[in-house]
């Protein structure tokens, strides 16, 4: 995976403030791409990794967040 695609659930207003997105590196978690607001679409790239786990966490929020869709990509040649 190099990519992901966060979307929340606009209807309801823009609610995320920062966020990390990390992935399972043997036995620990690795941060791979970390941004502010998410909105109506957010698209983070980053090095290839083979995972089978990945963790989002809202680091900060103006009220509870409500994530619409989470979808994993691997791009070629990224």
């Amino acid at each position: 995976v190099n990519a992901i695609l966060l979307q929340e659930y606009i209807q309801l207003g823009q609610r995320i403030k920062s966020f990390c997105v990390e992935v399972r590196k043997a036995d620990e978690f690795v941060v791979v791409g970390e941004a502010t607001t998410i909105g109506y679409k957010r698209i983070l790239t980053f090095d290839t990794v083979q995972t089978d786990e990945i963790k989002i966490t809202i680091r900060d929020s103006r009220a509870a967040p409500v994530l619409s869709e989470i979808q994993l990509y691997r791009f070629p040649n990224l």
